[in-house]
């Protein structure tokens, strides 16, 4: 709803323009009133691969000092999933596999990245 208000506000505020909502009133309505953090609502395993990737040793406390951080179930979650993938290897420096590695290079979620790989 927040962003919907924004957009509004854009409209003709540099040449004349019209904004127009293309859901109902009662949708709107229904919509909560602000969205959550990215960081609390997209999947954690890229970003985590991420960090393996660039050496930032102490992941919970990366996320933790985010200006919204992500719950710790999140962090385990997300270390968990990459553990079954096979990405993760806490017996290297970077604490990643040659899959990990691959997978950390590819813009995509890891699950899609393994079938690729």
């Amino acid at each position: 709803l927040d962003s919907r208000k924004q957009r509004r506000g854009r409209a003709g505020r540099v040449q004349p323009g019209v904004c127009i909502r293309l859901i109902s009133q009662s949708k709107m309505e229904s919509l909560e009133g602000k969205t959550l953090p990215e960081m609390q609502r997209v999947p954690l395993e890229n970003i985590y691969l991420q960090l393996c990737a660039i050496g930032i040793g102490s992941h919970t406390e990366f996320f933790a000092r985010t200006p919204d951080p992500p719950e710790d179930t999140a962090v385990q979650l997300a270390r968990a999933a990459l553990n079954d993938l096979g990405a993760l290897d806490d017996a290297t420096a970077d604490g990643l596999t040659p899959l990990g590695r691959h997978l950390a290079a590819l813009p995509c979620h890891p699950r899609l990245g393994k079938i690729l790989v």
